[in-house]
């Protein structure tokens, strides 16, 4: 699950903490605060998201169940 990188109102570090506190088995949380936001300071800009796709990439290297 990404974690929620933008937010304007009161309730985004209530949605982050939830986000973070979720232990479901093959869940794992990939945090995109930080990475960089496109003019409207909502969505990632293309160079984050390329960042936010080696993070998911990494947690599912790391995480991932693999069948052989």
């Amino acid at each position: 699950m990404v974690g929620l990188a933008s937010g304007l109102g009161q309730y985004t570090e209530v949605v982050r903490e939830a986000q973070k506190g979720l232990k479901l088995r093959n869940v794992r949380f990939v945090d995109a605060m930080g990475l960089p936001f496109q003019d409207g300071h909502l969505h990632l800009n293309t160079q984050a998201q390329v960042q936010l796709g080696h993070r998911l990439a990494q947690s599912y290297l790391t995480y991932g169940t693999f069948k052989h």
